[in-house]
Order: structure tokens, then C-alpha cells, then sequence
């Protein structure tokens, strides 16, 4: 066989190779378990409220102020109330069988203030102990993606998932929030 022939051969073996890696033969495969929630299905029974000071949280039923369907969730911390009262409304999730998978937390907040602000995405373990946390800001009046960072399961099955406003103590209406469209992604 002559070079020329080999070379031929060896170039047609690396470009089904390269073709087989990019198509994914031979390699595992990735999967994703989503918890997604709306507020549409009787939220008062499956999120939990928590406030703080003078803060204050609850649902819109049927008054069409979510991002999608008709119903929401909503956190207000101040008015006429001191700096640092907080309201927060959170969510356990079942993961399924645990395992070492990323996962990431999202909602879509809308601040009602017409001012930036801030939102803080916390997530918990069953024990109550806190996995990751951070505060992102809001810089516009709308429904905006909120996510938590990026976590890993570690053989936890159930996490809780809460979104929390703290009063800035910027004036008398406070920090108003609307919330909608939560969803969990964990990939495995």
C-alpha cells in the first residue's frame, strides 16, 4: 500500500471518529429533573410565607398581574416600617434520589416600585441548613429571570427554595414584589 493510500485511510478514520465524538456515540447520555411551578394549582397550600418586622407576603388569585396564568405570588417589606423588615415565600422540592446533581433555581420577579432593587435567592437543605444564597438585583419594572448559583445535590432529596425581600429603608412605600414562574433544573 502506498503512502498516498495511507494517508487517504487515515484521514477518512479521523474524520468518522471526529463525527462519531460530535454525535454523541459512545457517550453518556445527560438527563434533567425540572419541578416547575406557576402559582396556579392552590399556591397558599405549597408555599410557605415567612415576614419579618413589618413585612408582608401573599398570592394574587385571578387578577391576571403574573407573568403567565392568572394567579401569582407577592412579597412587601416597609412601609412606614423600620429598615430591615423582610418578607420571603419559599417552596420545598422534591429532587427525587438525590445523587451529585447541578442544579439551579429560577423564578420570575417583577419589582413594583419603579426603582431598582434587590431580591435575595437562598436554598436550603431538609435540615434547614443554608446550600447556597445570593442577592441579585432588579433593574427595571417587569417580570425578569431571577436565579439562584449553580448547586450540587449531594444526596439531598428535598431542598427549599426562598426568595426574600429586605426593606432598603428608602422611603415610605418600601420594596413590592411580584413573583411567578418557578422552576428547579437539576441535570444528572
Amino acid at each position: 500500500m502506498g503512502i498516498r493510500a495511507r494517508l487517504c485511510r487515515s484521514a477518512v478514520a479521523g474524520a468518522v471518529s471526529v463525527a462519531l465524538l460530535l454525535a454523541g456515540v459512545g457517550t453518556a447520555q445527560a438527563g434533567v429533573r425540572s419541578f416547575q411551578d406557576g402559582f396556579e394549582s392552590n399556591p397558599a397550600a405549597k408555599w410557605t410565607v415567612q415576614t419579618i418586622g413589618g413585612g408582608q407576603a401573599g398570592f394574587d388569585y385571578n387578577i391576571n398581574a403574573g407573568r403567565s396564568g392568572q394567579n401569582n405570588g407577592w412579597l412587601h417589606s416597609g412601609y412606614n416600617a423600620p429598615a430591615g423588615t423582610a418578607a420571603a415565600m419559599g417552596v420545598w422540592v422534591s429532587t427525587g434520589t438525590g445523587g451529585t446533581s447541578d442544579c439551579i433555581a429560577q423564578i420570575y420577579v417583577n419589582p413594583l416600585n419603579d426603582r431598582s432593587t434587590s431580591v435575595n435567592v437562598e436554598i436550603f437543605d431538609s435540615a434547614g441548613t443554608k446550600i447556597t444564597g445570593a442577592s441579585r438585583n432588579l433593574t427595571f419594572t417587569g417580570y425578569q429571570a431571577v436565579q439562584s448559583d449553580w448547586f450540587q445535590l449531594n444526596g439531598y432529596r428535598s431542598v427549599f427554595a426562598r426568595f426574600m425581600v429586605v426593606d432598603k429603608g428608602r422611603g415610605h412605600d418600601g420594596e413590592w414584589l411580584r413573583l411567578d414562574d418557578f422552576a428547579l433544573h437539576c441535570y444528572y
